[in-house]
C-alpha cells in the first residue's frame, strides 16, 4: 500500500486538503433527543469522515439473552479534532527526560513555534507512571491540567493509524505494510474509523464501532447510534455548533437512556473544526494568540467543553459510566513550515473518565500533592531525523489506533475471544507489547 507525502515546499497549495464544510452531515439536537438513548456517531462530521456513515447502525435490541456480568449503561464519547491537531504544542516535554528531551530541546526544534516556559507554569503535569518526568499542556488547557492532577484525565502518547508495528527502517525500505494515504486528511480520518487497512467501497461496513456493536448485540446488549442526516445538494453549509453545545446534547441524550431494563451501550462522536494549522499555530497575522481559528483558541474550546461536560456528568452521577476521548486526523510536523506546521502522523490524545480510568495513588496526608493522571503508551523520540521521525518531525505512531480502540471495546464489554472480529489487526500489536491498561 502506498502513502501520500505532503508537498515538500510549505508554500505549495495543499491539493489534498478536504473541503470539510461543503457537505457537512448534521443531526439536530431535537432529533437526537427525540431518539432518547440514541447516540450520534458521525454527527457533524464532514465529507471526509461522515460520508457513508448515514445509517451506520441504528438502535437495536439483540434477541439473545444478555450475558451474565454484562449489565448497566456505558457510553463512549469521541471528541474529534478535525484538521489534524498539533500535538507538539498540546503535550510539551518540560523536564526530567532521561535522554535530555526537555523544554530546551523542544524549543530548539520548534524554533518560533515553541511556547515559552513562563506560559506553561500552570499547566505542568507529572504523570504518575513516568518516573518523575514533567510535561506541560498548552496554556489553554488549564482545566484539563487540573483534571489530570486529580486523575480524571490521562494522556495517551503518539497514537495513529498503523497496520503493524513499524520501525523507521521498515518505513524507509518499503517493507512495512502501511495504512493508505498517511499524511492525508480523508484517508487518515477513514483509517481512524475503519482501523483495518483500506476502506471498502462503503466504509460503514468496516467501522470498528459497528463491528463492536454487532458483537455486543449478539451478547444481548442494547446498542444505540442515531444516523446523521445529510444536507441536500446545493443547500448552504451550516456552521458547526460549539463543542459545549454538542456535549450538552450528548448529556441530555444519555440522561434519557437511564434507567434501562437491559445492558445498554452508546457511542457518540462530536467534532471541533479548525485544527489544520498550516498557519495560525501560535498567533494570527496580527499577533493575537487567541484569535478565532488559532490553535490556542481551538484548544480553549476543547478545554471548556470537556470541563463543562465533566461537571454535567458529575451532576448526573454518570462519570463512572462515560469515557470521553479525543481523536484527530493526524499529528503535525514538529518542524515549522514558516507559519505553522504541516500534516504529520502520530499525535497525543486525552482520555477522561471516572473510576474506570486507571490512575496513580493519592498523596499521603501531610506530603506534597502529586498528579494522579497517567501517560499511556510511549512518548516518542522528538529528535528531528531521529528513530521515530519519517521527516520534518512526522513521527511514526508508537500506539496504534487498534490498541487505542481495544481499550474502549474491552471496557464496553467485547470479550477477548471476539476482539479479532472488531479489530482484525490487533494481534499484530499484542504479539509485541502489552495492552494499554488504561480502563477497567
Amino acid at each position: 500500500m502506498g502513502w501520500w507525502p505532503t508537498p515538500a515546499d510549505p508554500a505549495m497549495p495543499h491539493t489534498r486538503h478536504d473541503d470539510h464544510a461543503r457537505h457537512n452531515p448534521v443531526i439536530s439536537r431535537r432529533a437526537l433527543l427525540r431518539r432518547g438513548s440514541g447516540a450520534a456517531l458521525g454527527a457533524g462530521m464532514g465529507a471526509g469522515m461522515g460520508a457513508g456513515l448515514g445509517g451506520l447502525f441504528t438502535p437495536h435490541t439483540a434477541h439473545a439473552a444478555h450475558t451474565p456480568g454484562l449489565h448497566g449503561h456505558r457510553a463512549l464519547v469521541c471528541v474529534f479534532l478535525r484538521g489534524g491537531n498539533d500535538s507538539g504544542n498540546t503535550v510539551i516535554p518540560y523536564s526530567g527526560s532521561p535522554n535530555g528531551q526537555d523544554h530546551a530541546h523542544y524549543a530548539k526544534a520548534r524554533t518560533h513555534l515553541a511556547l515559552p516556559q513562563h506560559q506553561l507554569q500552570r499547566t505542568r503535569i507529572t504523570p504518575a507512571n513516568t518516573g518523575g518526568r514533567v510535561f506541560a499542556l498548552h496554556p489553554a488547557l488549564r482545566g484539563v491540567a487540573k483534571r489530570f492532577a486529580a486523575g480524571d484525565v490521562s494522556v495517551v502518547a503518539n497514537v495513529g493509524p498503523l497496520m503493524q508495528p513499524t520501525t523507521k527502517a521498515q518505513f524507509q525500505s518499503g517493507r512495512a505494510e502501511l495504512p493508505p494515504g498517511i499524511f492525508a486528511h480523508r484517508a487518515q480520518q477513514t483509517s481512524w474509523q475503519v482501523s483495518n487497512g483500506p476502506a471498502s467501497s462503503d466504509p460503514a461496513h468496516d467501522h470498528w464501532a459497528r463491528r463492536m456493536a454487532q458483537v455486543l448485540q449478539a451478547r444481548g446488549v442494547v446498542t444505540h447510534v442515531a444516523a446523521p442526516t445529510h444536507l441536500p445538494p446545493g443547500h448552504p453549509p451550516r456552521a458547526s455548533p460549539t463543542l459545549t453545545a454538542q456535549l450538552d446534547t450528548v448529556a441530555r441524550a444519555m440522561q434519557q437512556a437511564q434507567p434501562a431494563p437491559h445492558p445498554t451501550r452508546q457511542v457518540f462522536t462530536v467534532v471541533i473544526d479548525g485544527f489544520d494549522h498550516h498557519q495560525g499555530l501560535i498567533a494570527d497575522a496580527q499577533g493575537n494568540a487567541h484569535a478565532p481559528g488559532t490553535h490556542g483558541q481551538r484548544l480553549a474550546e476543547l478545554n471548556d467543553g470537556l470541563i463543562r461536560f465533566w461537571d454535567q456528568l458529575g451532576a448526573l452521577g454518570m462519570r463512572d459510566q462515560v469515557t470521553t476521548f479525543t481523536a484527530s486526523d493526524f499529528g503535525r510536523t514538529f518542524k515549522s513550515n514558516g507559519h505553522g506546521s504541516d500534516h504529520g502522523w502520530g499525535g497525543h490524545h486525552f482520555v477522561m473518565g471516572g473510576r474506570q480510568l486507571a490512575r496513580g495513588p493519592a498523596s499521603p496526608a501531610g506530603t506534597a500533592a502529586q498528579d494522579r493522571g497517567m501517560m499511556f503508551g510511549t512518548f516518542n523520540d522528538l529528535a528531528i531525523d531521529g528513530p521515530d521521525d519519517t521527516g520534518r518531525g512526522r513521527y511514526i505512531p508508537t500506539t496504534s489506533v487498534d490498541e487505542y480502540a481495544h481499550a474502549f471495546a474491552s471496557w464496553m464489554g467485547v470479550p477477548a475471544g471476539a476482539m479479532s472480529a472488531v479489530l482484525p489487526n490487533l494481534h499484530r500489536f499484542q504479539n509485541e507489547r502489552a495492552p494499554l491498561g488504561m480502563l477497567s
